[in-house]
């Protein structure tokens, strides 16, 4: 079973299943039947687990400060490589960030950490895999490799938190991964997110971030996002990494998937007998971004033009955002006139905390 969790304006978390053939869309999504739930009183004992190439973390990391960090009690780990990009091919062809990863510049732009590790990556041709979610798709190209190598990433860093568990007898409520280059626009809200769960299935589930949703009529397999940002208990957490040591058997070179490589690790959790997640209501560009260097022709791309300018009209709001991309807000003028809200903002839309 896999499921998207949609957080409403309320904080109420609803969800939209995926039960063998069966879909739901949005529309026709059902609240759960009351159950127990589990108590998340207090502040909260959180892993932060870093992983991968850190690409633009200086930028993004004033933003995990104020919107996870300081939120909660949390313990930082991570793995990382030597260089801040990546140089194997991948589904997109955004500008690389250029550089080492320093552990004197990552301590300054998160403070300390309980266990960090940089290693040198030495790729390999393991063969590449083609994706297209839809037949419209353009064919997109991904190494293996990299794949495998993220993987390893992960691994790592769950190693250096279970040491550090066991040898300092800590015992977390959640272990959760995040790549150094997400941009949390919003607070990161456990407590929401969770809401309508019973203990048992938040000791079960294992919760991602999930890009798109306007898809679902393909299925679960057309939300994208999963290895950006997930969480769990660390049972659960444990379970899932560490047994991915073969999780690269499933690509075959040249094979095709008619879903992102990101599902796979949804299918992955589910072959572990977890349950999956897939939180779409904490909305990309809104509450969260991939904040990625820029060259002279990204501006062109839907995704970077939306942090550029942005227009949103509602039945009762309407949003005129320029300059996102900037990270900083520096000017917002916001206003209502007839039950309706104007919102005017240059630079990073960010409410107040």
């Amino acid at each position: 079973m896999t499921a998207a969790v949609k957080i409403n304006r309320e904080g109420r978390s609803e969800f939209a299943k995926d039960e063998g053939n069966s879909e739901r869309s949005l529309s026709n999504m059902e609240e759960k039947p009351a159950a127990k739930k589990r108590t998340l009183k207090g502040k909260l004992k959180i892993a932060v687990c870093f992983f991968g190439h850190l690409r633009t973390y200086k930028q993004c990391a004033p933003f995990l400060h104020r919107n996870l960090l300081n939120q909660y009690d949390c313990d930082l780990f991570m793995h990382t490589w030597t260089r801040l990009d990546h140089n194997t091919k991948a589904w997109h062809d955004y500008a690389k960030m250029e550089g080492d990863a320093e552990e004197a510049e990552i301590l300054r732009a998160y403070g300390e950490f309980k266990g960090l590790v940089i290693e040198e990556q030495r790729p390999v041709d393991m063969g590449i895999i083609r994706t297209q979610p839809c037949s419209n798709d353009t064919i997109a190209e991904t190494s293996i490799f990299g794949i495998n190598a993220m993987f390893r990433s992960i691994r790592a860093v769950n190693r250096l938190r279970e040491e550090y568990a066991v040898a300092n007898n800590v015992d977390y409520d959640f272990v959760l991964y995040v790549r150094g280059d997400i941009w949390l626009k919003k607070p990161w809200r456990f407590k929401e997110i969770l809401a309508s769960l019973s203990e048992q299935e938040i000791d079960c589930g294992f919760f991602a971030l999930s890009m798109y949703f306007s898809k679902l009529l393909r299925g679960l397999e057309s939300l994208g996002a999963h290895d950006l940002l997930f969480f769990g208990t660390p049972k659960v957490i444990s379970d899932v990494v560490n047994n991915t040591e073969h999780y690269t058997d499933r690509f075959q070179p040249d094979m095709l998937l008619r879903s992102g490589p990101e599902h796979e690790l949804f299918k992955f959790v589910k072959e572990r007998h977890w349950t999956p997640y897939g939180i779409v209501g904490f909305r990309r560009g809104i509450d969260w971004e991939i904040h990625r260097p820029t060259n002279g022709i990204d501006w062109m791309r839907r995704s970077q033009r939306k942090q550029l300018i942005q227009l949103r009209i509602r039945r009762n709001c309407v949003r005129f955002y320029l300059f996102q991309i900037y990270m900083r807000q520096l000017f917002r003028l916001r206003f209502a006139v007839l039950n309706r809200e104007f919102d005017f903002c240059v630079g990073a839309a960010e409410d107040v905390i």
